[in-house]
């Protein structure tokens, strides 16, 4: 193009004349643009095809093909890429090669029957993104085969056995290629499910996962397992989920003995986890006692202990869970003198029953007659009073030999009683005078008994004599 510049001319005059109609001047935006006024058209999607199909599709289109590659490879690049609006009749650049190959990657082995195994389908080389993909995967186990647009599918063979997987790759709906690999599907093995109780977090998930056990927690986060299902010992396959409760250790209480806690006796003290332990979980006890004794350890949470002298002191206890964690606790024991024997002190020994014999003195009984009487003595037999002494509290020995002494002293008493009345009792000495005096005539007679009182103390009283009259005869 060749711009000219001249010098403006002039003007000497105009027409036509004034008043004349003129058309308007033009408007250039009316103008149409000679770029969009060509037809449009899209480039279309040529991976996969030959170099006489895409020429062909593309010619259709009004595209020019350009090619480049390998001469009698199929199209696995192009530019612009497929979608791209372009005027028609532009230049298509198409790039000629071979299709990729499929790599099938099976799950690492072993290959347990009855679990997810993983099979993973890579083109090599990669195609664009904006290709259609749909893969088809065959197990070799009697499933059918389902298609998918993901290159990774899982799969779980229910029996042992070895199979070959197969996949079909088809790629725009034209161009399909197949990768194949075998598996070696196995029985699954068994583990034996182990301890957990105990541990940590991290301890649970590094032992469960070197017997291809799963752990599943639940509870405290930073605590330590308290629980476990299925309990530790249970045969399950590898891969099992283990459910793992984790919580908090308890508090230890050491209880001590009521007051007041004599020296010398045993004092019982007891230890007790709160909350208590759950099952799987051991406890050893070790208590101190602060008064120079030796430490007790034993499996069991009540012990008795003997302070040998009075004093105020701290016992001790640390309970070592597992063999991993320890708790302490502790309790104050004010230990007292022990009071004295007659109030307090206890015996274990009942006193051996006794037998106590109280005689009872013999008083002979005489009666005198007035008139040759032969004294009478009667003996009383000697009576011999038993009393058991039965077990008493040994609080009350004191009381109990009071009593005895009491009773003794009272038998004593009762004794001499009996003693000052029989001799009361016995007959004063008769008198030289006779005690009857008789007096009357012959038509009567007359008696008079003197010292009368013999009579009311005496049993009986005899009476002899005789009347003699004026005459011969005796009467």
């Amino acid at each position: 193009m060749v711009l000219c510049i001249a010098a403006a001319p002039v003007v000497f005059g105009q027409g036509p004349g004034k008043k004349t109609l003129t058309r308007p001047p033009l408007d250039d935006t009316k103008i149409i643009n000679s770029a969009t006024s060509f037809p449009t058209a899209t480039v279309p999607q040529l991976y996969g095809m030959n170099r006489t199909g895409a020429q062909r599709f593309l010619e259709s289109l009004h595209f020019r093909a350009i090619f480049s590659g390998v001469e009698n490879g199929v199209v696995v690049a192009q530019k612009p890429p497929a979608g791209t609006t372009v005027r028609a009749g532009s230049e298509v650049a198409v790039i000629l090669g071979v299709l990729p190959q499929v790599v099938l990657t099976g799950p690492a082995a072993p290959a347990y029957a009855g679990n997810d195994l993983t099979v993973t389908a890579t083109l090599v080389p990669p195609i664009p993104s904006e290709v259609q993909v749909t893969y088809y995967f065959q197990w070799n186990d009697g499933t059918p085969s389902v298609p998918t647009k993901s290159a990774v599918a899982t799969h779980r063979f229910t029996e042992a056995a070895k199979h070959l997987v197969t996949v079909t790759v088809v790629i725009n709906d034209r161009v399909k290629v197949n990768g194949r690999i075998p598996i070696d599907v196995v029985a699954v093995p068994l583990a034996t499910v182990p301890p957990l109780v105990g541990l940590n977090r991290s301890e649970v998930e590094g032992l469960l996962e070197k017997l291809h056990l799963r752990p599943k927690f639940s509870g405290s986060e930073n605590g330590i397992a308290m629980a476990q299902d299925p309990a530790a010992g249970t045969t399950v396959k590898y891969g099992t989920v283990i459910a793992v409760t984790l919580g908090v250790l308890p508090r230890l209480v050491l209880a001590g003995p009521a007051a007041p806690a004599y020296a010398g006796s045993d004092l019982t003290f007891t230890a007790e986890l709160v909350p208590p332990l759950p099952a799987g979980f051991q406890a050893t006890y070790s208590f101190a006692w602060d008064d120079g004794t030796a430490a007790v350890s034993t499996k069991n949470a009540v012990v008795t202990h003997r302070f040998a002298e009075a004093g105020k002191h701290l016992v001790s206890v640390t309970a070592v869970i597992n063999d991993r964690f320890k708790i302490r606790g502790g309790a104050a024991v004010d230990v007292v003198p022990v009071p004295p024997s007659s109030d307090t002190t206890p015996s274990t020994t009942a006193p051996p029953e006794t037998t106590t014999t109280i005689p009872t003195e013999t008083q002979p009984t005489t009666t005198t007659q007035p008139t040759d009487t032969t004294p009478t003595t009667t003996t009383a037999p000697t009576t011999t009073v038993f009393i058991p002494e039965k077990p008493v509290n040994p609080n009350q020995n004191a009381l109990l030999l009071i009593g005895v002494i009491a009773i003794i002293l009272l038998l004593t008493v009762v004794g001499l009683l009996v003693r000052v009345l029989l001799k009361m009792s016995r007959a004063p000495s008769a008198p030289a005078a006779s005690p009857l005096v008789i007096k009357g005539g012959p038509g009567s007679v007359e008696v008079e008994i003197e010292h009368s009182e013999q009579i009311r103390k005496g049993p009986s009283v005899l009476v002899r004599g005789g009347i003699r009259p004026e005459g011969d005869d005796d009467a």
